[in-house]
């Protein structure tokens, strides 16, 4: 590459840093109350989650049977369906 297309870039480079600081200037500031909010939302996803991976292992919906199959037994393919299921979960 020549220096004439690096000092180009270059130049690009700093314009979008500059409207990127700018743009970060005006968001509201994130205090400790909207992490905690946050943090226990993401909390009670994860418990719904955990429910439903419970549920299913005990009678598992139709929906799951169709994409994964029965529960298997056992080893590494259990483990393997127990985290399909709190993904499909965590999507629905």
């Amino acid at each position: 590459m020549d220096l004439r297309r690096l000092d180009t870039r270059e130049d690009m480079s700093r314009e979008y840093l500059g409207r990127y600081e700018a743009d970060r200037a005006e968001l509201p500031e994130v205090t400790h109350e909207g992490r905690a909010e946050a943090a226990a939302i993401e909390a009670v996803l994860d418990r719904r989650r955990d429910l439903a991976l419970a549920a299913a292992r005990v009678s598992p919906p139709d929906h799951i049977v169709a994409e994964l199959g029965e529960r298997p037994p056992g080893g590494r393919e259990q483990v393997a369906w127990d985290t399909a299921v709190r993904k499909i979960e965590g999507f629905r």
